[in-house]
């Protein structure tokens, strides 16, 4: 599970939606934006109510994300605040893939080191 510190608040979510750039895969989207308030990045999972109907779908794939972000934490360039919205696509993949999908735009969003 990742920290507070390392989630997006509500606050600061209208700001990447705002000024945030898009990167997407057919699967998922992430938006990003620069953060000025602090140095470490923050990160979120949107997974709307048309593409998984219950809340323990979308919750457990919003654990799975995260889960895949802690993993890889190191590697992901500091500073940044990252929203990611999953389709429906994303729901029945096996984990493997899943982590592959969410590396790979943080690959195109040049976000890996």
């Amino acid at each position: 599970m990742l920290s507070q510190e390392r989630r997006i608040s509500q606050s600061l979510f209208a700001q990447i939606l705002k000024a945030g750039l898009s990167f997407q895969t057919q699967k998922l989207s992430l938006r990003i934006c620069p953060r000025k308030d602090q140095r470490k990045s923050a990160f979120s999972f949107v997974i709307p109510v048309k593409a998984v109907k219950t809340a323990i779908g979308r919750n457990f794939l919003k654990r799975r994300g995260r889960h895949v972000i802690k993993k890889h934490l190191a590697d992901i360039k500091e500073g940044y605040l990252c929203a990611f919205f999953l389709r429906k696509e994303m729901a029945g993949l096996p984990f493997p893939v899943f982590e592959q999908e969410i590396l790979a735009v943080l690959k195109t969003a040049n976000l890996l080191q």
